[in-house]
């Protein structure tokens, strides 16, 4: 075996090893009394475990690990180690060559650690999330990928991430309050571990057959008639960017961030009579362009803006990109609304988001101004109704003129209704006032 009587034998314990010291020179090989092809080598700085086996017919040295010790914290345990050794041993007798097993663990330590959660997910991003998903769904992915959430996760190896711990992240979601981004947490994550296992960077997604946290809650919610003249007064005191930005959204149904991104190049004809707004693909969720033909009213509340010098965008704060901020911007509308309705004697307003601006346009068209749901949905550029599957790849038609009359009857209507005003007696309604 290459060993005998000659060489160093004793019963290594961990004190025994620890009280075992380096010599000037060289190095000590220490055979273990009880495990005789089992020992300890003994440097000028390093105390490591080692096996004497033989693979194919041929004396092979092992080396086990850097043993634990004060001077070493990190090392392998004696008895660890002695596991090891002995597992080994019977590999080699077996005909394996444990040399290959260690290699191959390295070498998935080693992936293990460059495949950390945010590594990967960074990965991700730039691979599947940049060439597919319009900016406002990528902003999603970022916050669900690298926000606050996962932060716990960023370091770890992506493959140690369980199902437990997804629902624990989801759990914590659920506790604040967010059911609706729970779910869409889960939707994230569960493309990003799905792609994971396409490039074979995991065997199986931690997401697999989990369900939604809790049910997808459609809301209903939408500004009445005796709401809108509040939210309206309110918005005008807000002030720029965030007032005329939403008083924009609730002029002409378009969502938030085509409304905060709206650039001027993007406004044509706001002198002639027939002023638009139009959208490219790219600013768009349905990733189709989009014109949104302008009511005097939002022609009149745009040249009211102030434009920055060199600046793009009809709405910002610095200069250089769009207004954000808009949980801050509501809190402080809520706030002047609440003042207001609390020295008429009225109940506070009843909780609403911006996004309900959106459906407080599309619900008056319909009810108040009886305009056609295929108008309605032309105008809030939505597809999943007159144009909507097959029969949208048919139906290109572009309603712009039936658009144009049912943006001005709104606006109009909008003024009718914070002045308190009957149809024939309307004061227009502006910014400003």
């Amino acid at each position: 075996t290459g060993w005998g009587e000659a060489v160093p034998k004793m019963n290594l314990t961990a004190a025994a090893i620890e009280r075992l010291r380096h010599p000037e020179a060289g190095q000590v090989d220490y055979f273990d009394a009880s495990f005789p092809a089992f020992g300890l080598r003994v440097g000028k700085a390093s105390k490591v475990y080692f096996l004497i086996t033989r693979i194919d017919g041929k004396q092979a040295r092992l080396s086990v690990g850097r043993a634990k010790t004060e001077a070493y914290p990190g090392g392998i345990t004696l008895a660890d180690a002695r596991k090891l050794a002995g597992e080994w041993q019977a590999a080699a007798a077996a005909g394996d060559d444990p040399r290959l097993k260690k290699q191959a663990e390295r070498r998935a330590t080693e992936e293990a650690r460059q495949n950390t959660f945010s590594t990967v997910a960074t990965q991700f991003l730039k691979a599947y999330v940049a060439r597919n998903v319009r900016e406002s769904t990528a902003r999603e992915y970022r916050r669900a990928l690298q926000g606050p959430d996962v932060a716990i996760w960023a370091d770890r190896p992506v493959s140690s991430i369980t199902k437990r711990d997804v629902l624990q992240l989801l759990d914590a979601i659920l506790e604040r309050g967010a059911t609706s981004a729970a779910n869409r947490h889960l939707a994230y994550l569960s493309k990003f571990f799905g792609w994971c296992c396409e490039r074979d960077i995991l065997e199986t997604a931690p997401t697999d057959r989990l369900k939604k946290p809790t049910k997808d809650v459609h809301r209903s919610r939408y500004l009445t008639v005796e709401e809108i003249p509040f939210v309206w007064r309110g918005l005008d005191r807000l002030g720029f960017p965030f007032g005329p930005m939403f008083m924009l959204a609730l002029l002409t149904g378009q969502r938030q961030a085509e409304c905060a991104g709206m650039r001027w190049g993007e406004l044509h004809g706001l002198d002639g009579d027939r002023p638009e707004w139009r959208l490219s693909e790219s600013r768009t969720k349905n990733g189709r362009p989009h014109l949104v033909p302008l009511a005097p009213q939002v022609v009149d509340l745009l040249r009211a803006l102030p434009r920055i010098d060199r600046c793009q965008f009809v709405f910002t704060t610095n200069g250089k990109t769009h207004a954000s901020g808009y949980s801050r911007a509501k809190a402080r509308l809520d706030t002047m609304i609440a003042e207001e309705r609390q020295q008429a004697a009225l109940e506070p307003l009843p909780a609403w988001r911006w996004h309900d601006l959106r459906r407080t346009v599309s619900t008056h068209l319909h009810d108040a101004l009886r305009v056609p749901p295929h108008v309605v949905e032309a105008v809030i550029n939505h597809i999943s109704g007159h144009k909507g599957g097959v029969a949208g790849v048919y139906n290109h038609a572009a309603y712009l003129d039936d658009r144009r009359s049912a943006l001005r009857a709104w606006a109009d209507y909008l003024d009718m209704l914070a002045s308190g005003a009957v149809p024939g007696n309307v004061v227009p309604l502006r910014a400003g006032q």
